[in-house]
């Protein structure tokens, strides 16, 4: 709908052809929807009189809405000629919502003569709507823990838990601007589960434990490499782990995986190399 596509703001005839017409640009579809937050429209002004027309300039515009004058080429400027059926691009930075039944004519694009006294609206108002919000990527499971460590853009999480019957994992290297599944191929991870992750260090020297449980035996997967490759920890006992916690760096990293057998009685293995090797340390009453 277009509110006051053509008014006067002293009184006027509405019998007058519109001094403008303003329609998207060919090629250009008006945007409905923003993305990362913001959104770019841009509409074909054209001058509708016999004349040129001099200091034109957009009088009013939605909410949310700012004119782009700098982007160079025909882009509409603060203020721009015309000659008689001439035109230019008109350029919009949507920041936010725009609701095209606003019923306040403020709050729509107007083009107008020089004086605001001879103005002309558009038949093809924005009407933008919120960046829906991320759906699941159709990766049937859930994630029971997750870690990080470092900071920034650099910084690295894992997050650990089930796909389908098999244990998985998921883990991001750019601070969480992106996350990738952790295929695991090599390892059969097959009716298991990850219930605990931890990550300590930085980069490509980064080390991280995953724990959980496989056919009544613990589970246990180290990297020692920033989550580009996992090692399986080979154990000859039941039960299960259900934490696990690392700290330090490198080939200096302190990592503990703890849990119960299956008769209920504590253990807790660790590493003291970073993830090399792990023992099954005893517990003192």
């Amino acid at each position: 709908m277009c509110y006051l596509c053509y008014f006067r703001l002293s009184i006027a005839s509405l019998s007058y052809a519109l001094p403008f017409s303003i329609v998207p640009k060919a090629g250009t579809p008006l945007p409905t929807v923003l993305t990362a937050g913001s959104a770019t429209a841009f509409y074909t002004v054209k001058n509708n009189t016999a004349t040129t027309r001099n200091n034109n300039h957009v009088r009013y515009l939605p909410l949310n809405v700012t004119q782009v004058t700098n982007a160079g080429g025909d882009t509409c400027g603060p203020l721009f000629n015309l000659t008689s059926g001439g035109s230019c691009t008109l350029q919009l930075k949507i920041s936010g919502e725009v609701n095209a039944a606003d019923r306040d004519p403020h709050h729509h694009l107007f083009v107008c003569f020089p004086g605001d006294v001879t103005c002309a609206g558009t038949n093809y108002p924005l009407n933008v709507g919120a960046e829906p919000p991320p759906t699941p990527g159709g990766i049937l499971g859930r994630f029971l823990s997750s870690s990080c460590t470092g900071s920034g853009a650099s910084a690295i999480c894992i997050a650990g838990g089930t796909v389908s019957d098999d244990a998985g994992l998921a883990y991001t290297i750019d601070g969480g601007s992106t996350w990738k599944r952790s295929l695991l191929s090599n390892i059969p991870l097959l009716f298991a589960q990850f219930n605990a992750t931890s990550c300590t260090g930085t980069g490509a020297t980064a080390v991280c434990t995953a724990v959980g449980e496989q056919d009544q035996k613990p589970l246990l997967l180290v990297s020692r490499d920033g989550t580009a490759t996992w090692t399986k920890i080979s154990n000859t006992y039941t039960g299960r782990f259900k934490g696990t916690s690392c700290t330090g760096s490198d080939a200096t990293a302190i990592c503990t995986a703890v849990g119960a057998n299956t008769d209920g009685f504590l253990h807790i293995s660790e590493t003291v190399n970073g993830g090399s090797t792990w023992r099954l340390t005893p517990i003192s009453e």
